[in-house]
């Protein structure tokens, strides 16, 4: 679902627990767990942390800080890694829900450190937990999003399957392989250089690890199969659904995309072989939709992320 225009492995087969009417203007609730359990579960001090605005703290290393609606206590998110993706729920997950809808509760695919004080500055907690929040909106939930990242939020699509060249697609019942399984890939828009960015959660590797792709590594145009909902994308300058060389140890860990400042101009990128100049090993990307929807939105808003990039870039305009 494009943004604006109407397993995660963490999240699946974990019931949502309901809330509580809460306190006016909460924007969330927390499921701080521990070993799987709420905290202080079946004690007097059991309780649901019901979360009002937040704000971003930090540069580098940034967390968010949470005041908390009863008795004015605080809570802290540490961030775990520099540049965190949530991750949200597919749709066949709770098949019975609004799709949307799923994007109220997000996780994270590592501990995270959280830090609860109460009023008078006393810490109550303080340390490296699984993180679980249920927002009281979808815009809420989008909003948290784009500020843990510093990048505003496109588009949201379920897929059933992420694959490459180099780590190919298999159908066999039961044995469907690939980068990735049921999960949310997702649309980014950079908020200092406004460039374009796609996630996917690579949960058949080891480690399971988000993966992030710059939009312009990619040739505009992409290799549709509207009968079969799926699509390639193909890095610019590649060779079609040539292979990899098996001699390279093939790791995306290699292609995180630089960290940019809020003073960086994007530089142009040239349209000769950039998987070579990326050290990438594999030409493209394969992806398999779940509903048509998802499908026919994300091509639209990946032309359009096409389009926008080669405009802040100084690329001639796409011919249509």
């Amino acid at each position: 679902m494009t943004v604006g225009s109407d397993p995660s492995d963490p999240l699946a087969g974990s019931a949502v627990r309901e809330l509580d009417l809460g306190p006016p203007g909460f924007e969330a609730t927390i499921l701080m767990t521990d070993g799987g359990s709420i905290l202080w579960e079946n004690t007097t001090d059991e309780r649901i942390i019901h979360l009002g605005p937040w704000r971003m703290m930090g540069d580098v290393e940034r967390w968010a800080e949470w005041p908390c609606s009863y008795e004015f206590e605080r809570l802290e998110h540490f961030f775990s890694s520099g540049d965190p993706v949530p991750l949200t729920l597919h749709s066949k997950h709770q098949p019975f829900h609004e799709r949307s809808r799923l994007e109220q509760t997000i996780a994270f695919d590592e501990p995270q450190r959280i830090r609860y004080t109460d009023a008078n500055g006393i810490i109550l907690h303080d340390g490296y937990i699984p993180v679980r929040y249920q927002f009281t909106s979808v815009e809420s939930s989008l909003r948290f999003q784009s500020d843990v990242r510093n990048k505003q939020i496109v588009g949201y699509y379920d897929v059933d399957v992420v694959w490459s060249d180099a780590h190919p697609r298999t159908d066999r019942f039961g044995s469907v392989k690939g980068l990735g399984l049921m999960h949310r890939i997702k649309l980014w828009r950079d908020r200092c250089t406004g460039l374009h960015s796609l996630t996917i959660y690579a949960n058949r590797m080891s480690p399971r690890t988000h993966q992030e792709f710059e939009v312009q590594w990619f040739d505009v145009e992409l290799r549709q199969d509207a009968k079969g909902k799926q699509l390639k994308m193909q890095i610019r300058g590649s060779k079609r659904d040539g292979a990899s060389d098996s001699s390279r140890r093939f790791s995306f860990n290699r292609i995180r995309p630089r960290v940019r400042s809020g003073h960086d101009s994007p530089s142009p990128l040239p349209n000769e072989n950039l998987g070579e100049q990326l050290n990438v090993d594999f030409n493209y990307i394969g992806v398999k939709f779940t509903h048509s929807a998802d499908y026919n939105g994300f091509i639209g808003a990946w032309a359009a992320a096409q389009q926008a990039d080669n405009e802040l870039s100084g690329m001639p305009p796409l011919s249509h």
